[in-house]
């Protein structure tokens, strides 16, 4: 696993992509999400809006049912978090 895609709802209900995080994992919550994320593939994006080719490329999509927590320094113009971290699993979406 190389990094992960980030969503996050807006006030509709709908998944907007939000950037993605490729550092802060240690070997165990890799090993923790490969298990989890191996259970609930998709063969698209389940964002709302289109996905630039930098963050589908390669991309295995899963459901977005992982909660996590993340660390970030500053949101980009695009609306893109910068510089992000992974904390860990918060849990599942319902």
């Amino acid at each position: 696993m190389g990094s992960l895609v980030l969503g996050t709802r807006d006030e509709h209900g709908q998944l907007r992509l939000v950037g993605n995080v490729g550092s802060g994992f240690t070997q165990q919550a890799v090993t923790d999400l490969a298990t989890l994320l191996s259970v609930i593939p998709r063969s698209t994006s389940s964002f709302a809006d289109s996905v630039p080719p930098e963050y589908a490329r390669r991309t295995h999509w899963m459901e977005p049912k992982i909660l996590g927590e993340v660390t970030f320094r500053a949101w980009t113009r695009e609306g893109r978090m910068r510089h992000v971290s992974w904390r860990g699993l918060r849990g599942l979406a319902q």
